[in-house]
C-alpha cells in the first residue's frame, strides 16, 4: 500500500466515522425561531398553494393539496405551535414522510440543510412544560444559536391523524370509504343498506 492510498482511506475512514456521530437536519423558521426535522423525514419542499379547505377542521389544518396527483394533508405548523402567522407569500410547505402517508407543513421560510455533531443536541431542560414540551425533541446548540428539532411523531394526536385520513377521503371524491367498509365486512355486514 502507498502512502496515498493510506492516506485516502485514512480521510474515508474519518468522513464515515464524523457520518456516523452526526445528523442532518433541515431548518426552517416560524415566527423567527430556527426549528429542524431530521433530512430522512423530509420528502420535499413546496411554495405555498392553494388547498381545498375541510369542513369542520380544526384551525391547524388548512385542508388537502394535490401534488402530483396526490393529495396532502396541509397543517400550518405556525398555527399548531401557537405563534404568529407570517406571510402566506413567502410560506412554504415542507413535506414529510408521516406514519406510512405523506403530510404538509406549512413554515415561514426554509433555511438551509445542516449537519450537526450528536453532542450539538441535547435534550430540553426540565422546566420546559406543558402542552409543547411534547413537539420538542431536542435543542440543537449551534453558535450563538438553538435550534429546536421537532419530533414529527408528536405533531398530530392519535385522534388528529384519523380526522386526516378522513379529510383526505373526503377530498377524494370516492364514494365509499375503503375504512368503512373493511369494518362492515369485520362486523359481519355486507357495506350496503338492505
Amino acid at each position: 500500500m502507498t502512502l496515498s492510498t493510506q492516506t485516502a482511506e485514512d480521510a474515508s475512514s474519518v468522513a464515515r466515522s464524523q457520518a456516523a456521530d452526526s445528523v442532518q437536519i433541515v431548518t426552517f423558521e416560524i415566527a423567527g425561531q430556527a426549528f429542524g426535522f431530521d433530512v430522512f423525514d423530509v420528502q420535499e419542499i413546496v411554495r405555498h398553494r392553494p388547498v381545498t379547505a375541510v369542513p369542520e377542521a380544526p384551525d391547524f389544518l388548512e385542508g388537502v393539496m394535490e401534488l402530483r396527483g396526490l393529495l396532502i394533508p396541509v397543517v400550518d405548523l405556525r398555527k399548531r405551535l401557537s405563534t404568529e402567522v407570517g406571510s402566506m407569500a413567502e410560506a412554504r410547505v415542507v413535506v414529510v414522510a408521516f406514519a406510512e402517508d405523506r403530510l404538509g407543513l406549512v413554515v415561514d421560510a426554509v433555511s438551509e440543510v445542516l449537519r450537526v455533531a450528536d453532542d450539538a443536541m441535547v435534550d430540553p431542560p426540565d422546566y420546559v412544560r406543558g402542552i409543547a414540551a411534547r413537539y420538542v425533541r431536542k435543542l440543537v446548540r449551534l453558535d450563538e444559536r438553538i435550534i429546536i428539532l421537532l419530533d414529527l411523531d408528536q405533531i398530530l394526536t392519535s385522534a388528529e391523524r384519523i380526522a386526516l385520513a378522513e379529510a383526505e377521503w373526503e377530498a377524494s371524491g370516492e364514494e365509499e370509504n375503503p375504512d368503512d367498509e373493511a369494518s362492515d365486512r369485520e362486523r359481519g355486514q355486507s357495506g350496503t343498506d338492505s
